[in-house]
């Protein structure tokens, strides 16, 4: 997780998740937006954000977008795929 301190806001929402495997981070959140802050932090200027790190070492908690991975995603779809779908 890497923390950075801006002088603007970056994100119009709480938390955005970027699953893409062109972005080297996972999901990037500004608490600023957290439900329940205290009233003054909407006027001040500037804001924390955190980028969160997907690894592929040790208990990663989200999915690392590697080739193994993507392979693997690719195997669940095709039996997916092959399945009858039921109404």
């Amino acid at each position: 997780m890497k923390r950075i301190s801006t002088d603007t806001s970056e994100e119009m929402t709480r938390q955005v998740n970027h699953p893409q495997m062109n972005v080297p981070y996972t999901r990037i959140t500004e608490y600023k937006h957290k439900p329940n802050q205290p009233k003054e932090v909407y006027s001040k200027p500037g804001t924390v954000i955190f980028k969160e790190y997907s690894v592929d070492e040790g208990d990663p908690y989200y999915p690392v977008p590697n080739p193994a991975n993507q392979a693997l995603y690719l195997k669940y779809k095709v039996r997916g795929d092959r399945r009858r779908i039921c109404t």
